[in-house]
């Protein structure tokens, strides 16, 4: 899939309830998570915002956005990312993922085909926030939104999609996939670990 045709919406609007503190703003490597994924859509040339009801993240270089519908989750997350995208594709990513290498943001796209949903998998589990959209899905978030029908993973299912498999990427390094949502997640990180 060509990168011009995509933007990328990273999803910082969690409660971060078993974090403690704004998951997005904690340090990992002397950096934000949210920084981390900013800097690697950089690298790839690919316009990157924010979703986001706090003020803290409007600070950062990327367009921040606030939920259209307020609590509703990540459905509601991808309604806001795709009613405001000026391209056909976004890229969704959770602000909780920063150590993503940039080789798995290229085998997404590398792999990804036109008019359907393109989302990442581990172990054959999917992954709704490390996935491609085609903006033609937003008519179907809005019937979903509407029946409260919420679930990521029935949404993906329902619609047409392709399965992108990121095992091999990860069994070097199975950290870097780690979903950072607690205190306790940051002592999986290496010590003196570079990026």
């Amino acid at each position: 899939m060509d990168p011009k045709s995509i933007e990328a919406f990273i999803l910082a609007g969690g409660k971060s309830s078993r974090m403690g503190e704004d998951k997005g703003l904690v340090k990992i490597l002397g950096k934000a998570m949210v920084q981390h994924l900013i800097e690697k859509l950089n690298h790839l040339h690919i316009p990157c915002n924010i979703i986001s009801n706090k003020a803290n993240y409007k600070h950062f270089e990327s367009p921040c956005f606030e939920d259209i519908i307020e609590n509703r989750g990540p459905l509601g997350g991808l309604f806001t990312a795709l009613s405001f995208s000026q391209k056909k594709h976004i890229l969704l990513l959770s602000c909780d993922i920063p150590l993503i290498p940039i080789q798995a943001l290229t085998y997404l796209l590398d792999k990804s085909l036109e008019q359907r949903i393109n989302v990442s998998s581990i172990a054959g589990r999917y992954n709704p926030l490390f996935a491609i959209y085609p903006t033609s899905v937003l008519e179907m978030i809005v019937t979903c939104l509407r029946s409260n029908k919420l679930k990521m993973q029935d949404f993906i299912k329902k619609s047409i999609h392709q399965e992108i498999p990121l095992d091999k990427l990860v069994a070097p390094s199975p950290f870097l996939f780690t979903n950072f949502n607690s205190k306790k997640d940051l002592e999986i990180i290496p010590s003196g670990l570079v990026l």
